[in-house]
């Protein structure tokens, strides 16, 4: 039998990517993370800027939480709702993560 390409494929899993979005595209997406904990709640709130997406992502400390997808007309509009919603998260009681 011929084995030679047996290691050329990369054997990865998803599961291996700690913090990384599984949405194509997104795998390298810096995510700027926000904490809130209280005495009933302990959850994060997390968003990215890309392109002319923003990528928000919020939950449960410890759990995947839920991801939403928003586009914008072009980067910098994307860039300045990421900012405002970061504004407004901090002025709840979040802190940076």
């Amino acid at each position: 039998g011929d084995h030679r390409d047996l290691h050329s494929f990369p054997t990865r899993r998803s599961s291996d990517l700690t913090q990384a979005l599984s949405i194509p595209g997104f795998e390298n997406v810096e995510f700027e993370r926000l904490i809130f904990t209280d005495a009933a709640s302990n959850k994060f709130w997390e968003a990215a800027a890309q392109e002319d997406k923003l990528i928000v992502r919020y939950g449960r400390v410890g759990s995947k939480g839920q991801v939403q997808i928003k586009t914008f007309a072009d980067t910098a509009s994307a860039l300045k709702e990421k900012e405002k919603m970061v504004k407004e998260k901090l002025g709840k009681g979040y802190k940076r993560g």
